[in-house]
């Protein structure tokens, strides 16, 4: 019964991704195109999410009842499902189904892995995991006191006995927002979202295959791809344990770089719609979104500009911004919050208030890197992967990515070795959250650079 609870919400989603994308299609008077570069299905359950906590992050600022809520929830259902029959009826004959047919050996492959994970998670203890007194509990709060409360930290709590307390308060709602629901309408909301998280994971490692595979490589390497997403033993701790928005993280920025390499090929509008949704879900999801979302735009930023020969514009910014860092003038006061950055202390705004102060993280980067075994062996392909970057051609797109994961290693760095972060490195926690969230896209550029190794012949370059 859960599995097939689970199998609506996974409708639900693609109804609503799909009515979503119909109507973009419709307000920029595009064709509908169900075999697009990344399968139809994956974009529409993955949009369908993106604009699930859209809405829902819009219906909390209404003091409206559950009926009135699932109301406009069917509503809207319903108004997706015949816009997407009209128009499917008008243009039958351009539609094109071979997204119905994945290849098979592979699909069965990331099902089995999939399976395998959900019946290993029902073997796990019944343990208090943090998720389930944070985003969780906090969708359980919503739940049973009105999606519209306000849900406050300790000291907010502490003056305002009325309210909510939740000692994640200040976390993005998005992971929440998804709970929200099957919650609201089953005592065993966890277990139909399980069903979801896998599914969703599994669209995530054929999309990775896929790609793949328009790139040249062979089914042995997208084979050995999707066994090592589904293995790494601490990709596969969360998917099991799961709860937590880091995986959900790592899904939509695996997701975001594919979108891109489709949306340079194809140059449609939709796509880049697509791209710009899957940006904006990153801070819905966590606080570091906004990290890989400022880091996502200075990375297409500067390979723009190095594509342009615009060289001695990213000199003479780095110039300019090495100057007001070493003299302390990036010192502003806006009403959303602060901006300071300099030899002290970065304050960015609400995202991050803290001193720069160097804390030697070397013994707990190396434990939970490698002696703990938490990624398998997969860092060892990182050097080769580094060093690839600066000798191998790369299209715009892969170039994007891989200043995007670099840049990302980098600002991880600093934040553990130079920020108040680092006392969660020293427990061993977020140090391997954070960077779970860049392991599949990690391991997407990997089996890229293996396709390009594999098919590089010596004797065929030119002079």
């Amino acid at each position: 019964m859960i599995v097939l609870l689970g199998l609506a919400y996974i409708i639900y989603f693609l109804v609503l991704g799909a009515g979503f994308r119909q109507t973009v299609n419709l307000l920029i008077k595009n064709k509908w195109i169900l075999e697009t570069k990344t399968e139809f299905v994956s974009h529409a359950f993955f949009q369908g999410v993106f604009f699930h906590v859209l809405l829902f992050n819009t219906l909390q600022l209404f003091n409206w009842s559950v009926i009135t809520i699932l109301i406009i929830i069917i509503l809207i259902l319903v108004a997706a499902i015949l816009l997407i029959a009209w128009h499917a009826s008008s243009i039958s004959s351009q539609l094109s189904f071979k997204w119905l047919s994945p290849p098979t050996a592979l699909f069965s492959l990331a099902c089995a892995c999939a399976l395998l994970i959900y019946w290993n998670g029902h073997m796990l203890p019944n343990i208090a995991w943090d998720s389930w007194a944070v985003w969780e509990g906090r969708a359980q709060q919503w739940v049973l006191h009105g999606l519209n409360t306000d849900i406050h930290d300790w000291d907010e709590w502490l003056l305002n006995h009325q309210s909510i307390y939740n000692h994640a308060a200040n976390y993005p709602d998005g992971l929440s927002l998804i709970y929200y629901l099957p919650m609201l309408l089953s005592n065993d909301g966890f277990a139909i979202t399980y069903v979801v998280n896998l599914f969703a994971f599994t669209l995530i490692s054929m999309l990775m295959v896929q790609r793949l595979a328009k790139n040249n490589g062979t089914t042995y390497l997208q084979a050995f791809a999707m066994i090592a997403l589904f293995t790494t033993p601490m990709i596969n701790n969360h998917l099991m344990i799961q709860g937590y928005a880091d995986i959900w993280m790592a899904m939509y920025i695996m997701l975001l770089l594919l979108t891109l390499v489709d949306c340079k090929e194809s140059k449609r509008i939709d796509t880049g719609i697509a791209l710009i949704c899957y940006l904006f879900i990153l801070p819905m999801l966590k606080l570091e979104g906004w990290i890989w979302l400022l880091l996502f735009a200075v990375a297409y930023v500067l390979v723009n500009l190095w594509q342009h020969k615009k060289k001695y514009w990213i000199t003479a910014f780095t110039l300019i911004f090495a100057f007001l860092f070493a003299s302390n003038v990036i010192n502003f006061h806006f009403p959303f919050g602060d901006l300071v950055i300099n030899q002290q202390r970065i304050v960015i705004f609400n995202l991050i208030d803290t001193p720069i102060q160097f804390q030697n993280i070397t013994d707990q980067l190396l434990t939970s890197f490698l002696w703990q075994n938490n990624w398998s062996i997969i860092w060892l392909g990182l050097p080769f992967l580094m060093v690839t970057f600066l000798t191998q051609r790369h299209d715009q797109a892969y170039k994007v990515a891989q200043t995007f994961f670099i840049s990302a290693l980098l600002c991880f760095l600093f934040l553990f070795y130079f920020t108040e972060a680092s006392k969660w490195a020293l427990d061993l926690t977020a140090i391997n959250r954070l960077i779970l969230q860049l392991t599949p896209c990690y391991l997407f550029l990997l089996f890229n650079m293996l396709i390009k190794v594999e098919h590089f012949h010596p004797e065929q370059k030119g002079p």
